[in-house]
C-alpha cells in the first residue's frame, strides 16, 4: 500500500441468527456485528427460525444505528406467523437463498444455529 493510502476496508460480514436468545453465542454475534460496522465493514443480518425472536428486542435498534442490513427468512416468518406490521421497517423479507446469493466471495460468514 503507498504511504498515505487508506488502509482498506475490512472484508465484509454476513451473519445468519437461527438461535433464540436462549443461545449466548447469538448475542454475543450481533455485538461483533456491530463492532465490525463501525471498524467500516459492510455488515448483514439475516434472521430465521429461532433467531426471529431477535426481532421483538432491542438489537434490530442497535444494528440499524450502527448501520447493519437486517432481514428475515420469510419462509420462517411465515411458518412462525410473523406479522409484518410488528417488525422493523428497516428489516427487509428474503430468503437464506437470496442472502448467500449477496454474499462477496471475500465475505467471512459467521452463522449461529440452535
Amino acid at each position: 500500500m503507498p504511504p498515505g493510502s487508506p488502509p482498506p476496508a475490512p472484508p465484509p460480514v454476513r451473519l445468519i441468527v437461527a438461535a433464540g436468545q436462549e443461545a449466548p453465542s447469538a448475542a454475543a454475534l450481533l455485538a461483533e456485528a456491530i463492532s465490525a460496522a463501525a471498524q467500516g465493514a459492510s455488515v448483514s443480518v439475516l434472521f430465521s427460525e429461532g433467531g426471529l425472536e431477535f426481532l421483538a428486542s432491542e438489537w434490530p435498534r442497535m444494528l440499524e444505528g450502527a448501520g447493519v442490513r437486517m432481514s428475515l427468512c420469510s419462509r420462517s416468518a411465515r411458518g412462525r406467523r410473523v406479522e409484518p406490521a410488528t417488525l422493523p421497517t428497516t428489516v427487509l423479507w428474503s430468503s437464506l437463498t437470496n442472502f448467500l446469493l449477496d454474499t462477496d466471495p471475500d465475505a467471512r460468514l459467521w452463522t449461529v444455529f440452535a
